[in-house]
């Protein structure tokens, strides 16, 4: 067994995608035409995002993403040799701090 993706419910996926994209250098890896689901390559595992609709109508309950609110009780980690350069991007394009992070930790 292994990990393949995690699924993160969004209430608009192709701008949520475009954030992960731009702020974080992900590729896309697919995009229904719907616009209902895609993903993005972080390597050899996914991150995908679902519309909150389509989650729901599959019968998935769970609370809304919702920056007016705490955030949620996981945490995705992506690493990069340049971890300041990286944070500094992901500010640049729209991110916010929301917790900490190591610079010069050797991968």
């Amino acid at each position: 067994m292994y990990f393949s993706y995690t699924v993160i419910y969004v209430s608009d996926v192709e701008s949520t995608m475009n954030f992960y994209k731009n702020a974080f250098n992900l590729s896309e890896n697919f995009l229904h035409e719907s616009k209902q689901y895609g993903e993005l390559n972080t390597g050899d595992t996914k991150i995908a995002f679902v519309y909150n609709s389509l989650a729901q109508s599959n019968g998935v309950k769970f609370v809304k993403n919702d920056l007016k609110n705490d955030a949620p009780g996981f945490e995705i980690a992506l690493a990069n040799k340049n971890v300041k350069q990286a944070y500094q991007l992901a500010i640049k394009k729209g991110a916010s701090f929301a917790g900490s992070f190591c610079i010069g930790q050797a991968f």
